[in-house]
């Protein structure tokens, strides 16, 4: 194990513009209940664990903001190398309406934690293997999914695709088993790739 910081303490308010980064077995656990991160004109990480044994454990944070810039800057969340950031409160995800994305990637075996996660707007997902597991999420839009050949993005409540253009590379998979309403979507199905919803999906911005 690496080195660690540890304050559980749910009174511990992170506001402004905290970035929390933990490499190569550190840890870093913290106990608010909210994650504020106020208008900056650069692009930034704000959480990332990289690194076998690496962790942010944000178990206890039920709602994350992000602001806005002033231009198209970026502001992530990683998890990496076997690392793992702890969402595991959160119940949804948004960025920035204008100036910036909010950006989650995980790879190489990275794990991120959106246990209670149910709804998702204004985020850019970019998953390499093995993939990203959202078990409660039921809607996801304004978003964009990138998917890497031998990653799964799997959601198995997911119900709602609004506007949400898709990139499965290779054998990318998608899998919402109970998708049933997509809009102003793209789901490419090319040689490769894998896509699985239920049989009663239907696309609400095509006519009758």
């Amino acid at each position: 194990m690496g080195s660690a910081f540890r304050a559980p303490a749910n009174t511990i308010v992170l506001s402004a513009n905290p970035r929390l980064l933990a490499w190569d077995g550190a840890q870093v656990v913290v106990g608010a209940s909210t994650y504020s991160w106020e208008s900056y004109n650069a692009s930034a990480t704000l959480l990332s664990a990289v690194g076998t044994g690496s962790l942010v454990d944000l178990r206890s944070v039920s709602a994350l903001q992000v602001s806005p810039g002033n231009s198209t800057w970026t502001y992530a969340i990683n998890a990496r190398s076997n690392g793992v950031v702890d969402l595991s409160a959160l119940a949804s995800l948004a960025g920035p309406a204008s100036g910036g994305v909010l950006e989650v990637n995980v790879d190489s075996g990275g794990l991120i934690k959106f246990d209670n996660l149910h709804q998702i707007a204004g985020t850019r997902f970019n998953v390499g293997a093995p993939g990203l597991e959202l078990p409660e999420v039921t809607s996801i839009g304004n978003s964009t999914l990138n998917v890497a050949t031998g990653a799964v993005f799997n959601a198995p409540q997911l119900l709602s695709l609004d506007s949400v253009p898709m990139n499965l590379v290779g054998n990318g998979a998608f899998i919402a088993t109970n998708l049933t309403t997509y809009r102003n979507s793209d789901i490419p199905i090319l040689p490769g790739t894998r896509s699985r919803s239920r049989e009663n999906l239907r696309r609400s911005d095509s006519p009758p």
